[in-house]
């Protein structure tokens, strides 16, 4: 009887363990280069091939010191900049997303109804009248 309640762990695979590890050596990696590009505050506007050499060219070499440094595999370095680009994309999106609703709710005040689906013409052109 006692075998049957005592919980089976189940075995973590090889490919687990190995995600595992590299998620444990790359994520602060990809901190720190997040860190890296808001130390060198780089010019965000687009620009001519060389522009993007003088403005990178120092955050590519400090980067590519960092991966040097940690002893980094291809396969890590894939990961870890997917890592960044994941987090990059993560910030926009939850940014865009609040901004949206925000934009709604005003919008949902400036009409005083709960739902922009409700408002009538009248009300628009009232509006753009005033």
């Amino acid at each position: 009887m006692t075998d049957e309640l005592t919980p089976v762990v189940p075995e973590i695979s090889e490919e687990e363990k190995e995600h595992q590890s590299r998620e444990e050596r790359c994520v602060p990696i990809a901190m720190e280069i997040v860190q890296i590009m808001a130390r060198h505050n780089p010019d965000l506007s687009e620009g001519s091939q060389e522009k993007l050499v003088e403005v990178y060219g120092p955050i590519y070499k400090e980067i590519a010191e960092l991966m040097l440094e940690k002893n980094l595999t291809y396969g890590d370095i894939l990961w870890t900049m997917k890592v960044f680009m994941t987090a990059s994309y993560n910030v926009n999106q939850y940014v865009n997303q609040r901004m949206q609703e925000n934009l709604e709710r005003a919008e949902n005040k400036l009409f005083s109804v709960d739902n922009m689906d409700k408002v009538t013409l009248q009300q628009i052109d009232n509006v753009l009248k005033s």
